[in-house]
């Protein structure tokens, strides 16, 4: 404490407290180096967005990432255990609660849904190869490895479609190789 806090904290405690905490507070904050420019951390000169900075790139960073994980234990590790701490060894799971005007859970349509959900979790995607948890880390891995993944949704009648299950509800998951990276044209937006 300084002098002028010296006398505050004989008037209001409280006061004093607030000051000292407050003083605190920017010290540590001025502390917090990272920010600020040095011989060994320069002042960043690009701030774009991140995709504008990956744009001409993608496609090569995409290849240096597979190939690290086809080839190299430790990266094939690191995403291994990433998507067993996001998704989980046997993917997310749901349970139906659905409720009654009274609040209460409705027991029967709670089963039914669940036994539905349960029937289209077996083989929920358009190629039918892999399980809802299967799905699930397929597209958490790619997603971890290649910045982004895709999912369409398949409902009710699709040309050339047969779902499976009762529910009219199939999923396919795509690579982002199918996103065009280099259909971008600044002067249309």
């Amino acid at each position: 404490m300084n002098k002028l806090d010296s006398v505050i904290g004989f008037f209001s405690p409280e006061a004093a407290l607030r000051r000292v905490q407050a003083r605190r507070a920017l010290e540590i904050a001025a502390a917090y180096e990272a920010a600020k420019p040095s011989r060994l951390r320069k002042n960043p000169g690009d701030n774009r967005s991140g995709d504008l900075v990956l744009e001409g790139s993608v496609e090569a960073l995409r290849g240096q990432a597979r190939h690290l994980e086809q080839n190299h234990d430790f990266a094939f590790g690191i995403l291994t255990t990433l998507v067993n701490n996001i998704v989980g060894p046997r993917g997310i799971d749901v349970e139906f609660q659905p409720k009654t005007w009274d609040g209460d859970i409705h027991e029967g349509l709670a089963s039914q849904m669940n036994d539905a959900h349960k029937e289209w979790a077996r083989r929920p995607e358009c190629t039918r190869q892999f399980s809802w948890g299967k799905s699930q880390r397929l597209l958490c891995n790619t997603w971890l490895r290649d910045g982004e993944t895709l999912l369409r949704h398949l409902q009710g009648t699709v040309p050339g479609l047969k779902h499976r299950t009762q529910v009219p509800y199939t999923i396919e998951c795509l690579e982002p190789d199918f996103l065009p990276v280099d259909y971008n044209d600044p002067s249309k937006r």
